[in-house]
C-alpha cells in the first residue's frame, strides 16, 4: 500500500522499503569472557544454530558491525548492562569504547546507550549521568529488577528530568527476568506510569513489552502516551501477535529489537519474519525503522549522536 496521508507517497519511506533499512534498537555487546558463567551458559544454548559466533559478535565492533550491514541494519543501539551478571564491566564507558573500536566507516552505525545502576555508584547518580554524557551516551538502559533499585527514587527523577531536557532516550527492561538474582519487582509496564505522566517529553521504552504477562498493560501505556515505546526483544513474530491482538493500533509505538546476541539465531531470518507478517506495509515500515528513526532524530537534534 502506497504510505503518506491521502494516497500521496511518501518517498523517504518507499524508498526506504525499497532498500530494506533496519534499526536495531536493542543490541549488547561486552566481553564474553567477563561475563557470569551462568550468563554465558544462556548465551551460548543451542549456538551450533546460530548463522554468528556469538562471542565474536558480542565482544568484536568489527565483527558485529559486518555482521549487522548483512542483514540491511542502518544503526544498532548499542546498550549498557552495570550488574552482576555481566560482573559490572558493560559500563557506559565501556559501551562507548566499544564504538570508538570499530572501524572508522562503521561507527555512525551504533548510538550508545549506557547504564546506570545506582547500586555500583559512588558519586551522586546525577553527577553520575553527566559524566556519562561526555564520554558519548544519548540515553540508559535500566535494570530495576535485575540490579534491585527503585527506579522511582529522587535521585533517578533527578536524573530522568535532565535526560528530558537534553532529549536522551530512557529505556527499562520489563516482564520476567532470566537472570537468577532478579527480584520479582518493577516488572510490570503500568508501573512506569509515573514516568510517563512526569516527564511528558522524555522517550520512555518499555523493553519487551512486558512479554506475555503483562502484553495488556504495555499495550493500554503505548495507547495512552505518545512518547512511550515498547521493543520486541526476545519476542517472536507469533508471541507479538498474541500479545498485541490489535497490533495495528499500536504500530506506532512498536521498536524493532533483536536482542542480539541473545535473542535471535539469525537476524535477517528475523527481519524476514517481520516482512512475511500479515500487516501492511506501513505498518511493517514503522516497526523495522521508522519509529525508531523518530526517537534517533530527536536526540540528533541536541547535537549528541
Amino acid at each position: 500500500m502506497p504510505f503518506g496521508v491521502g494516497g500521496i507517497v511518501d518517498k523517504e519511506r518507499m524508498d526506504t522499503m525499497y532498500k530494506g533499512k533496519v534499526i536495531d534498537f536493542h543490541v549488547h555487546v561486552g566481553n564474553f569472557s567477563q561475563l557470569r558463567e551462568d550468563i554465558q551458559n544462556l548465551l551460548m544454548m543451542k549456538n551450533d544454530n546460530r548463522d554468528f559466533n556469538v562471542k565474536e559478535v558480542f565482544s568484536n565492533p568489527e565483527i558485529l558491525a559486518k555482521y549487522l550491514q548483512k542483514a540491511n541494519i542502518e544503526t544498532a543501539v548499542l546498550l549498557g548492562e552495570d550488574g552482576p551478571a555481566t560482573n559490572f564491566h558493560i559500563t557506559s564507558k565501556f559501551v562507548c569504547d566499544f564504538k570508538a573500536q570499530a572501524p572508522e566507516q562503521y561507527r555512525d552505525m551504533f548510538v550508545c546507550l549506557g547504564c546506570l545502576n545506582p547500586n555500583n555508584v559512588s558519586e551522586t547518580v546525577l553527577g553520575k549521568y553527566r559524566e556519562d554524557v561526555k564520554k558519548g551516551i544519548v540515553g540508559y538502559k535500566l535494570y530495576p529488577s535485575d540490579h534491585n533499585f527503585n527506579p522511582f527514587s529522587d535521585e533517578l527523577m533527578e536524573v530522568y528530568e535532565e535526560m528530558e531536557k537534553n532529549k536522551h532516550i530512557l529505556m527499562f527492561h520489563t516482564g520476567e527476568s532470566a537472570q537468577v538474582d532478579s527480584v520479582p519487582m518493577w516488572q510490570n509496564p503500568a508501573e512506569y506510569r509515573i514516568l510517563a505522566e512526569k516527564f511528558p517529553e522524555l522517550s520512555i521504552v518499555l523493553c519487551h513489552g512486558g512479554k506475555k504477562k503483562y502484553s495488556n498493560d504495555s499495550f493500554g501505556m503505548m495507547k495512552e502516551y505518545q512518547h512511550l515505546y515498547v521493543d520486541t526483544g526476545f519476542i517472536s513474530i507469533d508471541i507479538l501477535n498474541e500479545m498485541y491482538p490489535k497490533l495495528e493500533e499500536v504500530a506506532d509505538k512498536i521498536l524493532f529489537a533483536s536482542d542480539m546476541p541473545g535473542g535471535v539465531h539469525s537476524l535477517k531470518k528475523y527481519i524476514d519474519s517481520f516482512r512475511q507478517m500479515n500487516a501492511s506495509d506501513e505498518v511493517v515500515g514503522n516497526i523495522l525503522y521508522f519509529n525508531a528513526k523518530k526517537i534517533i532524530n530527536k536526540v540528533k537534534e541536541n547535537e549528541y549522536v
